[in-house]
C-alpha cells in the first residue's frame, strides 16, 4: 500500500489528546493545550536599565563639556526591589541600581561611568533625553499580549518567558501512551545469556526511545514468544493510545502477529507498505487504539516509525502530523532505487559551506553499525524517483529529534 496513503488513513483516526494541568517546572518539550496571556504589563513600572543616577532629563538641557550640569545627590541609594519611596525635585539626584523603579519625577537614568562624583555633587558633562537608560513599563510584555499560543511546544526560552508572570502552573496536551511488545523466540532481555542462537532485542527499547522523543510515554511490554496466543493475550492488556510491536511480522510460519491481531478483531489497514527499509509492516485499529506491526530488523522499524508512528504521536500532541524539522541539502553522490518504492536513505548532515550538503552512507567498505552512529540524518525519496544525481537538492530530516528542538530548527511561529 502506498506510503502516503496509509499515513493519510492513520492520522484520520488519530484524535488529540485531552488537555491536563502540571507545573511549569514540568512543562519542558511539552505542547500548550490553550493559548497564555500576560497578566500584568512588564515591567510593571519603569525601571532603571543599569547602576548610575536617576534625574530629570530636563535639569541637563543646557550641560556641556565645557559647563556640565551640576545636581544635588541625595542621601541612599535605589535599588531593585526597594520600597523607598523618593521624589526627585529640580537639581537633584540619586543613586540608582539596575531594575530598580525610578524615583518620582525622574524620567532617565545616567551610567556611573558618564559622570563624575563629588562627595554630594555629580557633574554630567552631556545633554541627557527623556527615556535614556530606563526600561518603560511594558517593554518586555504587555497586559493581555499572547505568551503562548496553543499548539506551541514549550521550550525552556518560553517557559522562562511565562514564569515571568508568576504563572506556575498551564494545561499542555496529555502525553500518549506507547505500548511496546518485542517478539521472538530467539531475543534475549538485556542481561541474560545469549549462548547459542539467541540475541539481544534492541529494536524493542528503540521504539521506546524513539518514542520519548516524539513526545509520548513508552509502555515497555518485554518480549512474547513466537506464539499466535501469547502474543493475543499480551496485546490484549496494552495500555497505550499506540501499540508496537516488533518482528513477527513475515510469512514465514512462525510470523504470528497479524493471526493474534486476527485473534483480537484488530481492523487491518495495511499489510506492506512501499517503503524501503520497512516494506514489511502493517497497520491496525481497534478500540481507538492504533496498532503498528514493525519488522524485525530494528533500522527498517525506525523507517516506517518516523514516517507513521511520529505524525500520530505529534498529532496526538496537538502539533501538525507531519510538522518535523528539515534542512535544505546538497546530495554530495548520486543514489538509486526501485521505482514505485519510497526510500529512506541515511546519511551524514554537514554543514560546511554556505549550503548544508548530505552525504549517503553505504555499507560497502565499513560495518552497519560504525554507519549507523553516525548516521543521524536522512532522506525520503519518492516513490516516482529512480535517481538522484550529485548536486542535487533535497529535504534531510533527523532521527531522534526530540520536540522540544523543534522550533530551534523549522519555523518556530509554526511550533
Amino acid at each position: 500500500m502506498n506510503l502516503r496513503e496509509v499515513r493519510k488513513r492513520v492520522l484520520e483516526l488519530v484524535r488529540m489528546s485531552e488537555a491536563e494541568w502540571i507545573d511549569l517546572e514540568q512543562a519542558v518539550g511539552r505542547v500548550a493545550a490553550a493559548s497564555v496571556r500576560a497578566k500584568v504589563d512588564l515591567p510593571q513600572s519603569g525601571r532603571s536599565g543599569f547602576d548610575g543616577f536617576a534625574i530629570r532629563s530636563a535639569d541637563t538641557r543646557e550641560a556641556s563639556t565645557e559647563a556640565p550640569c551640576t545636581l544635588t545627590c541625595l542621601p541612599g541609594s535605589v535599588a531593585a526591589g526597594s520600597t523607598r519611596r523618593v521624589s526627585l525635585r529640580t537639581g537633584h539626584t540619586v543613586e540608582i541600581f539596575t531594575g530598580a523603579p525610578l524615583p518620582a519625577n525622574a524620567d532617565a537614568v545616567v551610567p556611573m561611568e558618564n559622570v563624575v562624583r563629588n562627595g554630594q555633587r555629580v557633574a554630567i558633562p552631556h545633554v541627557i533625553h527623556a527615556g535614556e537608560g530606563v526600561r518603560r513599563m511594558g517593554e518586555e510584555a504587555l497586559k493581555g499580549e499572547e505568551l503562548i499560543a496553543r499548539g506551541q511546544i514549550l521550550t525552556p526560552t518560553r517557559l522562562a518567558i511565562l514564569a515571568t508572570q508568576g504563572i506556575r502552573t498551564l494545561q499542555v496536551f496529555s502525553r500518549p501512551r506507547v505500548f511496546v511488545l518485542g517478539t521472538g523466540d530467539e531475543v534475549r532481555e538485556l542481561g541474560q545469556p545469549t549462548d547459542g542462537p539467541y540475541i539481544y532485542g534492541n529494536n524493542r527499547l528503540l521504539m521506546g526511545w524513539l518514542a520519548s522523543c516524539c513526545g509520548g510515554i513508552p509502555v515497555q511490554a518485554g518480549i512474547a514468544r513466537d506464539d499466535t496466543a501469547e502474543i493475543a493475550g499480551r496485546l490484549e492488556t496494552a495500555n497505550g493510545e499506540v501499540v508496537i510491536t516488533t518482528g513477527g511480522i513475515g510469512r514465514g510460519g512462525r510470523d504470528c502477529v497479524l493471526d493474534a491481531w486476527a485473534r483480537m478483531g484488530v481492523q487491518v489497514i495495511c499489510r506492506e507498505i512501499n517503503l524501503i527499509p520497512g516494506k514489511t509492516s502493517a497497520t491496525g485499529w481497534k478500540d481507538n487504539r492504533l496498532f503498528f506491526a514493525l519488522p524485525g530488523n530494528p533500522w527498517g522499524a525506525q523507517a516506517v516509525f518516523e514516517e507513521l508512528v511520529a505524525p500520530a504521536l505529534r498529532k496526538h500532541q496537538g502539533l501538525k502530523p507531519l510538522q518535523r524539522p528539515a534542512v535544505a541539502a546538497r546530495l554530495t553522490s548520486s543514489v538509486r532505487k526501485r521505482p514505485g518504492f519510497f526510500k529512506a536513505v541515511r546519511g551524514i548532515l554537514k554543514f560546511e559551506g554556505p549550503i548544508p550538503s548530505f552525504e549517503p552512507i553505504r555499507p560497502k567498505d565499513t560495518s552497519l553499525f560504525s554507519i549507523l552512529k553516525k548516521s543521524l540524518a536522512f532522506a525520503l525519496l519518492d516513490a516516482e524517483t529512480e535517481e538522484l544525481e550529485a548536486g542535487s537538492q533535497l529535504e534531510v530530516f533527523l532521527h531522534e529529534c526530540p520536540l522540544a528542538a523543534y522550533p530551534l530548527l523549522s519555523d518556530s511561529t509554526l511550533c
